[in-house]
């Protein structure tokens, strides 16, 4: 999703968390041709789409980085930079 471009570096804050969630169901939306005035409620829209939950896969794709960072070389440039 271009909606996680990055997401590995990010700094997460309750702000950024709470934007992401008001961004997805806004997107599902707008893929499912569902308007607003069709009442269908966000619990709706998940029984009708396959996507997963974007702030829950953030904090995995984090977790990945991580791990992933954390197995590196010491004289890599990523590795001076995020530890």
């Amino acid at each position: 999703m271009i909606v996680l471009a990055g997401c590995q570096t990010w700094t997460f804050s309750r702000r950024q968390t709470k934007l992401i969630q008001v961004c997805q169901p806004k997107m599902k939306r707008i893929l499912l041709d569902i308007m607003i005035a069709d009442r269908i409620r966000n619990k709706g829209l998940k029984k009708r789409s396959v996507m997963v939950d974007v702030a829950t896969y953030t904090l995995l794709l984090k977790w990945l980085w991580g791990g992933h960072v954390a197995r590196m070389e010491q004289d890599r440039w990523v590795y001076a930079t995020t530890i």
